[in-house]
Formats: structure tokens, C-alpha cells, sequence
């Protein structure tokens, strides 16, 4: 058997993977990034077989610890994390309709269209955190915060006046 083993070939599809993982979400992609730096380690430091209980115990108990950090002491909250999304779009739109109007003043439109892009970017979240709520943890049906989100949102497109601005469509 030969001393040498060529890591090199092995570095791609490592890479591959790591970069593929976070299509999947927050935890393939941090998943992803720990398999490719372990992955990394153990082709180029070769460690000896005898350390490999020691170091298989301590990610047992890192596991244990992410665990109770993520669902014991700070367990997701979506009702909570919904108030502050929706808390946020509301100074968004506002924002955004500030801008609209002085686009209509014969201002620039670069902050229009920033302001449409970022409330457009809180919409999403808050749809995420309305799909993440279950059943009695919202005051009024999912789907009317939903039209309530979209047509602030196209209110910020189209201008108070229910009309597409020449700016918002560029």
C-alpha cells in the first residue's frame, strides 16, 4: 500500500458539495461549510487514527450543545419575529412612498428603486415568517396580512396615485 494518497482530486467535490449545500437552507449551508473544513483537515493534516474517538466525542458534544442553545435557551419564535418583519416593512413603505413622491417631484430615481427593492425584500421575509406560523398565533388570517403586504408593495411600484411611475418601471 502506498505512503502517498493524492488529496488533490478529493478537494473539488468537497468544494462542490460545500457550495451546493446552501440550497437547502441556513443549516445545509452551515452543514456544507463544516463537512468541507473538516474535510479539509483530515486530507492535508492526516491525523492518526487513535485521535479519531477523542475528536468524534467532541463533535457529539458540540451537537448536544448547538442543540440546547437552538431549541432550549433561544427557541425560534415566529409570532415574535413576525411583529418585528412587519414592524420593519411599515418603515419601509413609508419610506419607499417618501421616495416615490419625490420622484414625482422630478427627483432622481436610484432611491426609488432602492427603497421599492428593499421593501420588496422585507415582503419576502415576512411571507417566510407567515408560512412558519401555525394556526392561533396570528390575530387575523395569513392571507390578509398577505394582500396587506402586496398592496403596500405595489402601492410602492406604482405611486400613490395607482399609476406606474416612469421611474419604478426602469
Amino acid at each position: 500500500m502506498p505512503d502517498y494518497v493524492p488529496n488533490d482530486p478529493l478537494v473539488v467535490p468537497l468544494a462542490f458539495l460545500a457550495v451546493w449545500a446552501p440550497r437547502f437552507g441556513p443549516r445545509a449551508a452551515a452543514l456544507g461549510m463544516l463537512t468541507f473544513m473538516g474535510g479539509l483537515l483530515g486530507l492535508y493534516l492526516h491525523p492518526p487514527p487513535k485521535t479519531l474517538p477523542p475528536e468524534l466525542g467532541f463533535v457529539a458534544l458540540a451537537t448536544v450543545c448547538a442543540f440546547a442553545v437552538r431549541f432550549v435557551l433561544w427557541p425560534e419564535r415566529p409570532a415574535a419575529t413576525l411583529r418585528h418583519v412587519l414592524a420593519s416593512f411599515n418603515r419601509q413603505a413609508a419610506e419607499a412612498l417618501e421616495a416615490v413622491s419625490a420622484a414625482l417631484a422630478g427627483c432622481s430615481g436610484k432611491a426609488l428603486r432602492s427603497r421599492v427593492r428593499r421593501l420588496n425584500d422585507t415582503a419576502l421575509t415576512a411571507g417566510q415568517q407567515l408560512d412558519q406560523l401555525q394556526g392561533g398565533e396570528l390575530l387575523v388570517a395569513p392571507e390578509a396580512v398577505r394582500r396587506y403586504l402586496f398592496d403596500i408593495e405595489d402601492r410602492g411600484r406604482t405611486g400613490s396615485r395607482g399609476r406606474r411611475t416612469r421611474l419604478a418601471r426602469q
